[in-house]
């Protein structure tokens, strides 16, 4: 009989089996099922479903006793696992049947035969008594579960230890526990907590022999892996792998670099699954896998190309370069050109001509050729088609590519880049077309940039820090850097201000590109920053100092540095103490901002200059001040937080808490909440006007020093200012006016 006959047989029994039930005809059943031993007398899990739907009629003597034929099936054909799963569910269906207990004791003393103990556990369970099998049969199993010399693990705090003795005339055991020596259990109790394992296995060699286990670490790391896999149940998260191999097998320390070499051969174990990941989980599996078709498998499997590609590489890297043949990439290769066949995703396309490509380069003779790009990647949708890409690598060798396909059209792509939100290609454009010299598609997207500065932020902080570090010179060298510092300091102030209405997500979008521009500034410790101010004109420094201080959203740390670094470089830039206002003395606060501000002065006095006064001795004592980088780093920051704590000691001096009851409704004054409304856009903002200490940008409280509240200061609902201050010098109503303190 062949196997289609075969199968063709089997599924005529089975309808024949569900008639008989339904029809009530049970005297077909025992043919049926015999008929069934015969043609697949391995599949333990259809009988017992059979088995079920008897017992769903209370034909529970039929089905027992066709269980029982099975049992004796079993024993002929040694299917201990069948045996012991036919047993089970006839003991329940049948439990006084005599033949049936002989069947279980003859089980057990083939199953358990090397057990010294067999005997005496068939015996002191009762199963051949006038006793249900039911109640006896789980008691045996207790009984049998532990030999003497067995190593056992109490996971919940006793740990490791080995059985010492079995009483079955007491139903307990004894346990020499790492904490706990000559423990006795019940044999019942010991069944429920304990974890039991065999002689040469992981967690036995763990407790038993831990030198055998570092051994084999060292030599066979896949070895390793494979036998705790085995204690584990066949498969194992790393996590957990980690941390029981780093339990006195390997040291932590050791971990990573064990694991990435023995992660390398596990890859090309054929009885090995790894996926990627740190909690993957590990698999031992039954059957060999090739590396290679199991490559293939989880390439077929991957969603997104950039998966199926990131698996190649993988798998490449994987090869040794003898390794590296047409047999072993052939099929990858060609699996993914076969993928391309079926694609519309020109991004997709253009990835996939470039994988293969790589495979070409590591294997001659790779006779594989990859989707033809001319017609596909074109300078019409090559912006496109890069944007719909993950992976920055794929993204500029496909610019690449595109060079060598149109060297009369790239350069002019490459300066769209800049506008595609892709700051992983900025610096790699620029750099491309400085290198061929294309200073006019460079010059051309920088004006771009510039123009365009409050609508394209990402990219023009991008511009702004290479400006600022010299990056470009040869295209940049005609924008003054002053400017270009004025300007960042106005998109600061810009940021530094919600709208109203604002959702959460616009928020954080804006306050994340606000720290961005803050980083900018203060990039390199205020490196650049310092090099722009000491190459700068008196009247440039002038502005850079003015701006400081008038935009809202520089950090106090930056104000701080920029206004210390003008004064050092231009001392005639600060204004002197005769040209201030007598009026301009008082510094108006709140309790809570005065309390701030002597919070600051504390923690300068008592902490930053006792730090820096540290760092200065320790600068000194490396000798040679002039060559010294160290000391004058630290002296330039004594200059700076001498400056600082003379400053708030003065500020301190001149402070004037708020007078609550002088403010009112009527006007705009310190301690007002004002509504205001551009009057071309027609869009409300809201703002709370304190002390210059009290000052949060980001939840629209603003200094009445600044230029924004000095705007409306005096003014009522209805009068109208303009911001000169600001760039496009809008127009702004107040439509309300609050008392908010």
């Amino acid at each position: 009989m062949d196997e289609s006959e075969r199968t063709e047989l089997i599924r005529f029994y089975h309808e024949a089996f569900a008639s008989a039930i339904g029809s009530g005809a049970f005297e077909d059943i025992e043919e049926i099922w015999t008929e069934l031993a015969t043609l697949e007398p391995d599949n333990t899990e259809n009988f017992l479903m059979m088995v079920s739907e008897m017992e769903g009629l209370r034909r529970n003597i039929l089905a027992g006793t066709l269980l029982l034929s099975l049992v004796r099936l079993y024993r002929e054909t040694a299917n201990h696992a069948g045996r012991a799963s036919a047993l089970k569910e006839a003991a329940r269906l049948l439990p006084m049947q005599e033949e049936l207990k002989e069947e279980m004791a003859a089980h057990y003393r083939e199953v358990h035969a090397d057990h010294p103990l067999v005997e005496q556990a068939i015996r002191k369970s009762g199963l051949m008594r006038p006793r249900s099998i039911e109640e006896t049969a789980p008691k045996l199993e207790t009984f049998l579960k532990f030999r003497e010399g067995d190593i056992v693990n109490h996971p919940n705090g006793w740990g490791m230890g080995r059985v010492t003795e079995i009483d079955l005339d007491q139903e307990a055991l004894t346990v020499d526990f790492e904490t706990r020596k000559n423990h006795t259990v019940s044999l019942e109790m010991a069944a429920k907590i304990l974890e039991t394992f065999a002689p040469g296995t992981f967690m036995a060699l763990k407790f038993d022999d831990p030198d055998k286990l570092r051994k084999q670490a060292e030599a066979d790391g896949v070895g390793l892996i494979k036998l705790l896999l085995t204690d584990l149940g066949g498969k194992g998260d790393l996590k957990k792998i980690k941390a029981i191999i780093t339990d006195g097998v390997i040291e932590p320390s050791a971990w990573t670099k064990w694991w990435n070499s023995a992660k390398k051969a596990a890859l090309k174990d054929p009885y090995l699954s790894v996926p990627k990941g740190a909690s993957a989980v590990i698999e031992l599996r039954n059957e060999p896998v090739s590396h290679q078709d199991e490559i293939l498998e989880k390439i077929a499997a991957a969603r997104t190309v950039e998966d199926k590609i990131t698996l190649i590489e993988e798998y490449a890297a994987s090869l040794k370069a003898a390794e590296r043949t047409p047999d072993s990439l052939g099929p990858v290769a060609r699996t993914m050109l076969e993928a391309a066949k079926g694609l519309e995703d020109a991004s997709a396309i253009v990835q996939i001509a470039l994988i293969i490509d790589d495979l070409k380069s590591l294997c001659t003779g790779l006779d594989v050729d990859p989707p033809k790009l001319e017609d596909l990647f074109t300078p019409r949708s090559a912006i496109k088609v890069v944007e719909g890409m993950g992976k920055t690598t794929y993204k500029r060798r496909a610019l690449l590519r595109l060079k060598q396909l149109h060297p009369e059209k790239w350069a002019d792509i490459y300066a769209k880049t800049f506008f595609l939100g892709s700051s992983d290609l900025w610096d790699f454009a620029a750099k491309e077309l400085l290198d061929a010299g294309k200073h006019r598609q460079l010059t051309q997207a920088f004006e771009q940039i510039l123009a365009k500065s409050n609508e394209i932020i990402e990219v023009y902080l991008w511009l702004c820090r290479a400006a600022l570090m010299d990056k470009y010179p040869a295209v940049l060298g005609e924008h003054s850097k002053i400017d270009l510092v004025e300007r960042l300091f106005t998109l600061v102030n810009d940021l530094s201000r919600g709208e109203m209405g604002e959702s959460k997500a616009a928020a954080a979008a804006r306050k994340k590109l606000l720290a961005k521009a803050r980083d900018t500034i203060s990039v390199s410790d205020f490196k650049h920053i310092r090099q722009i101010i000491e190459d700068s004109s008196e009247d440039e420094a002038r502005r850079i100092y003015h701006a400081a201080n008038v935009y809202q959203g520089l950090t106090e740390n930056t104000v701080d540095n920029i206004m210390a670094m003008v004064i050092a470089e231009h001392p005639g830039v600060a204004p002197p103490p005769a040209e201030i206002d007598a009026q301009d003395d008082v510094i108006y606060t709140t309790l809570e901002g005065l309390r701030r501000k002597e919070v600051e002065f504390g923690r300068v006095i008592n902490e930053e200059i006792p730090e820096n006064q540290k760092a200065l001795g320790a600068a000194i004592s490396f000798g040679d001040l002039s060559e010294n980088a160290e000391y004058a780093a630290a002296r330039e920051q004594q200059t700076i937080l001498m400056s600082k704590a003379e400053r708030i000691k003065d500020e301190l001096a001149r402070a004037k808490l708020i007078d609550t009851d002088s403010v009112n409704g009527d006007t705009v004054s310190i301690g007002t909440g004002i509504e205001i409304r551009n009057t071309a856009k027609k869009r409300s903002e809201r703002y709370t006007i304190l002390g210059p200490w009290d000052s949060d940008a980001e939840n629209g409280i603003i200094s009445y020093l600044a230029p924004l509240a000095a705007a409306f200061l005096g003014k009522s609902v209805g009068e109208k200012a303009v911001l000169d201050f600001s760039e496009s010098k809008p127009e702004y109503e107040i439509i309300s006016i609050t008392k908010a303190i």
